[in-house]
């Protein structure tokens, strides 16, 4: 057989491996004294042995091993711009892909250049690269013939968001980081390059946000809702809740993707930022890959799911159940409701045998993580009564509004620094506005006036409510055992009953609400 090109010869191995099923890779190629090619080698994909570790290293990521020897190839030479074959070996030591995985094939997947154009305008307009996958395999007629897989177009979106990031703006981004620190030697900021030297990941935090979380810092929202519309980057924001129940930045980072890897580069940046100091609790939505980080970076952080997210994902989840008015009280009770862990476990059982839907998946997988969400299981835990990642949606909604005016990553910091200095204007029109004496409902209470002078106002006025709720409530029987002693309190038009317990030993007071311990 005689060819009149590399390409020529390399597209009909190609086409004979692919029918067969393997794939293939180039081999090496001998040269003449004028550099001119003589010889040229085509491999089975299969051929040669991966390279060996040493006992001492490891690798960052498990890769699939494929190699296994193969002696499968094909050998041209090279005369008068001819390609003639001179070997060829059909010995291969592996099984064939069989027809329907043939797609699957590396070494004959590629995205063509129009493919590249249409994929980089829907990831640009905001479409998920999942379905813009989806859609392009559609209109080739599966994804068989679409010549490419998910994972090829992962790593060309990557490729894509990175170019995006071009050095100018990228250098631009640098410098006014390095502003910023020359004016505020408190001001931190970290970033990450990808192989080609590209910014792909960067992190910030000014003096305000560190102070703001040295203060309040036992409760974090970390929120990855928001996407930018020009870079299709993920922004990540870490709020918190501070005295006057108003939202605050403890800092904001941008990544390319939401890879585990990213996930610890930022957390581990975050912590450095910070001082090492790791929050409580921490609350995000039901992310798998940063649930797994969490527990690596923030081992003795309290991980809690976002409630609300817990309800929408139920709705596309459980569509057939959830819109049913009895499922959708158990569901309610067990998210929202829910006063101790029995209490819980009973409900759940109920909720399983009435609507027999033991076998669901999706239900069992959210059993397994009932701790991070239903609060019978957090009661003790402090959460400053957050109970969504929702709080942050504001800062959601500040960003959005700039995403159509943005050119450049930069301009998103500083308008990030604007926000910033429109909530410490906040905060301190509330601090002012403490100054001022706040109304008693019960005059001469020493326990509210004492509240009044501790409490801000925000939170004076959630604390009255509960007192005044309180001198509602009827003591039904007192035990006492010892040092402890024990109220039985009746409380609502249900009958509902909670034990608050007092020990003269240490003057301690304990309630089976444990309002002050989740709330403060």
């Amino acid at each position: 057989m005689k060819f009149v090109s590399e390409e020529e010869s390399y597209n009909a191995y190609n086409s004979y491996a692919m029918a067969k099923g393997f794939g293939i890779r180039k081999g090496p190629n001998t040269h003449n004294r004028n550099n001119e090619m003589t010889r040229c080698l085509f491999f089975c994909s299969c051929q040669g042995q991966s390279d060996k570790l040493s006992p001492f290293q490891e690798r960052k990521r498990q890769r699939l091993e494929y190699r296994c020897g193969c002696l499968a190839r094909i050998k041209f030479k090279i005369s008068n711009g001819i390609w003639e074959v001179c070997e060829f070996s059909d010995e291969h030591s592996h099984p064939m892909i069989e027809g329907n995985l043939r797609h699957f094939i590396q070494f004959d997947r590629k995205l063509t250049s129009s493919t590249k154009n249409i994929l980089g305008t829907m990831i640009d307009a905001g479409i998920r690269t999942k379905k813009a996958v989806r859609y392009l395999q559609n209109e080739a007629g599966g994804i068989e013939n679409a010549g490419f897989i998910e994972q090829d177009a992962h790593n060309f979106v990557q490729a894509h968001k990175r170019n995006m990031i071009n050095s100018g703006d990228a250098q631009t981004l640098i410098n006014h980081f390095r502003h910023l620190h020359s004016e505020d030697s408190n001001f931190f900021y970290s970033f990450q390059v990808d192989e080609d030297g590209r910014l792909c990941n960067f992190f910030w935090r000014d003096s305000i946000s560190r102070l703001h979380y040295e203060c309040f810092g036992d409760v974090m929202i970390f929120d990855i809702t928001y996407r930018t519309k020009r870079y299709n980057m993920i922004c990540a924001q870490f709020v918190g809740v501070n005295n006057h129940w108003k939202n605050v930045f403890f800092g904001c980072a941008f990544l390319c993707n939401e890879t585990t890897d990213s996930f610890v580069w930022l957390f581990q940046t975050f912590l450095k930022g910070m001082g090492g100091k790791a929050p409580k609790t921490i609350f995000t939505d039901q992310a798998h890959a940063m649930a797994a980080v969490i527990r690596q970076v923030f081992p003795n952080s309290y991980h809690r799911l976002c409630e609300w997210h817990i309800d929408r994902n139920a709705q596309k989840n459980i569509p057939q159940l959830y819109w049913k008015h009895g499922f959708r009280n158990y569901f309610d009770t067990l998210l929202w409701r829910c006063k101790s862990e029995s209490e819980f476990e009973v409900i759940w059982q109920n909720m399983i045998c009435d609507w027999n839907c033991a076998v669901n998946s999706w239900l069992q997988k959210l059993y397994d993580l009932r701790k991070k969400w239903c609060p019978a299981f957090s009661r003790s835990i402090f959460s400053a009564d957050i109970k969504s990642t929702q709080r942050s949606e504001s800062t959601n909604r500040v960003f959005t509004e700039m995403a159509c005016k943005t050119i450049s990553i930069t301009e998103f910091v500083k308008h990030y620094e604007q926000q910033t200095t429109e909530m410490c204007d906040t905060e301190a029109t509330e601090d002012y506005k403490c100054q001022g004496k706040l109304k008693l409902f019960i005059e001469d209470c020493g326990i509210l006036k004492h509240a009044g002078s501790v409490y801000s106002r925000r939170i004076f006025t959630r604390f009255q409510y509960e007192f005044l709720q309180g001198t509602t409530k009827k003591v039904i029987h007192v035990e006492t055992v010892g040092t402890c002693t024990k109220y039985t309190i009746l409380k609502g038009e249900n009958n509902q009953t909670e034990i608050v317990q007092f020990n003269s030993l240490d003057n301690s007071i304990s309630c089976t609400r444990q309002m002050f311990e989740t709330m403060g």
